[in-house]
């Protein structure tokens, strides 16, 4: 360790000094040392080895804590430590009619069969969605106009067989393709042709139960792992195992308040087996709207959600039925609440649920946010239905919490703008206002914040519109206006003394018109008109 000066702990001053060295020592034997020679050779390999084990231990440090690993299987891995599941995905899902068409005639079939599992097509967005029945088949009656209700899922239903063991703790995954996700609730496992029951966790099998249990894999997929006798019972040696799933495309298979536009391009045929032209005869419709579809769970949702999984795996707090909702990726707020505490015992076992549809989902070309119909801002009664059904479906929610979903209140305000431009954008006026409506629309649209909108915000939002040299901004709200023309009060109702938006229990702030304030100025809800729900008055800079 002479070689070394203690002092130097980089690896690259250590190789230094003993490249030093070595120079030195071949120097007294009247000899150049080059790297080329066996000691310089033997150096670089012997630095290179030490910069490698180096970066391994590095590494591993890294990818040993949550917090700070990179690679997703780490994360997973690290994840399920916790006592967490990471979601694998779920497949959007609704119900269709099927219906003849009006002034069909010559029908030559009568009874046609539809088989479980036929596929139907969405021209709407080009995915391939599944017809699922309770049943093997239904008939459908050519030569009558009575209509069938049908569940669809997004995406393909498929099936992998492997061989049992006959060892303990049997584990299988099951892999996709890099595009598609496997839903993470319809997953069913039949060992022998019989069907096993699914249960959180191996504690959760009793003695020989027909059990099983499912992880997301550690590299993507699912994993099925089978008991060990004590804790559910072990498939035979050479049973077959049959693991039933959904492929799907997650977010990309919601179809909402849209025709989906879809057409059965498979063969059907009739009771006496004649090939039946299916889209001459009848016509697809939705009754219920696609929903919940939903891509798998990001690294990032895992860092956030793994510490803070009940391992019960039980909708039981406020906070767990936030995050199960979160991972269906469809509200930009979900707030859950109790009123314990309130001196009022009826309604401790109530959960209340206020949840605002993502906006940012809903908006398309032709559509904004300023104009976009107000509904959109909440969620229908058949999605409140279906939110409630996949609750209970879950099988995670106590017989004795009642779930209650929360109509929100639109509260509307207007906004008023004053900016001051440079003269070198005078002629840029029009490009100037656009600009600054799309950024207080996208504002909105984006904004997760439910307890306060600062004038700050939006004064910051527009200064970094090109052109703006000073910015002016002033809310005024509905409610606050008719206060005032009520009580004829100066009192603030919605609005702070830093005319900030004041956001209260289920409330929801939009920009929107379509009233008039105390001093008799109605705002309009076009954006076009001289005085609607976002005025903008421009100036030069002096």
């Amino acid at each position: 360790m002479n070689i070394y000066n203690i002092a130097k702990i980089r690896l690259n001053e250590m190789f230094n000094s003993a490249l030093d060295f070595f120079t030195k020592k071949y120097q007294v034997s009247n000899k150049q040392f080059t790297l080329s020679s066996a000691w310089g050779q033997i150096l670089q390999a012997q630095h290179e080895i030490a910069r490698l084990n180096h970066y391994y231990i590095e590494d591993s440090i890294t990818e040993l804590n949550i917090e700070t690993a990179l690679r997703p299987d780490s994360i997973r891995g690290l994840s399920t430590l916790t006592g967490h599941v990471p979601f694998m995905g779920n497949a959007a899902n609704g119900t269709i009619i099927i219906y003849r068409k009006p002034n069909v005639t010559n029908v030559n079939a009568s009874n046609i069969v539809i088989p479980n599992y036929t596929k139907i097509y969405s021209k709407y967005n080009g995915l391939e969605y599944t017809i699922i029945l309770n049943s093997d088949y239904i008939l459908l009656n050519a030569n009558s106009s009575q209509t069938i209700d049908a569940r669809i899922v997004q995406g393909s239903v498929e099936t992998q067989t492997v061989t049992g063991t006959g060892e303990g703790i049997q584990t299988f995954t099951i892999n996709v393709e890099s595009n598609y996700f496997i839903d993470h609730d319809d997953i069913n496992v039949y060992v022998n042709d019989v069907k096993w029951n699914r249960v959180n966790s191996l504690l959760e099998m009793s003695y020989d139960s027909e059990d099983y249990y499912v992880k997301s894999g550690i590299t993507g997929g699912l994993s099925i792992y089978f008991g060990n006798t004590l804790n559910g019972k072990i498939p035979p040696l050479g049973s077959q195992i049959k693991i039933e799933y959904i492929k799907h495309k997650g977010f990309q298979g919601n179809i909402i308040n849209a025709d989906p536009l879809f057409e059965i391009r498979e063969t059907l045929y009739d009771t006496l087996n004649n090939e039946v032209e299916f889209k001459k005869i009848f016509g697809i419709g939705v009754k219920n709207n696609l929903m919940f579809g939903a891509d798998a769970e990001t690294t990032e949702m895992t860092k956030q959600l793994c510490n803070r999984v009940d391992r019960t795996n039980v909708l039981y707090t406020p906070k767990s039925f936030e995050l199960f909702l979160k991972k269906y990726n469809m509200f930009s707020i979900i707030q859950a609440y109790k009123t314990i505490g309130d001196n009022i015992l009826e309604d401790d076992n109530i959960v209340y649920i206020l949840l605002v549809p993502d906006i940012k989902k809903r908006v398309s070309k032709n559509i904004n946010y300023f104009n976009i119909p107000v509904e959109q801002f909440k969620i229908t009664d058949s999605e409140k239905t279906r939110i409630l059904e996949t609750i209970e479906h879950s099988g995670r929610k106590p017989s004795n919490i009642i779930v209650s979903i929360i109509e929100p209140k639109i509260k509307k305000y207007v906004l008023n703008i004053k900016v001051i431009i440079f003269d070198s954008f005078n002629m840029q006026k029009e490009s100037i206002k656009n600009n600054i409506r799309e950024v207080v629309g996208n504002y909105f649209i984006y904004n997760e914040r439910y307890n306060r909108i600062p004038k700050s915000d939006i004064i910051r939002i527009i200064e970094d519109v090109q052109g703006v040299d000073s910015v002016s901004v002033h809310f005024i709200g509905e409610d606050d206006e008719n206060f005032k023309k009520q009580y004829q009060s100066t009192a603030l109702k919605g609005l702070d003394e830093f005319n900030d938006i004041v956001v209260g229990n289920n409330e929801i702030p939009v920009l929107r018109g379509g009233w008039e304030d105390a001093k008799g100025v109605f705002y309009s809800n076009d954006i076009n008109d001289s005085v609607s729900m976002i005025n903008i008055s421009i100036n030069n800079e002096k």
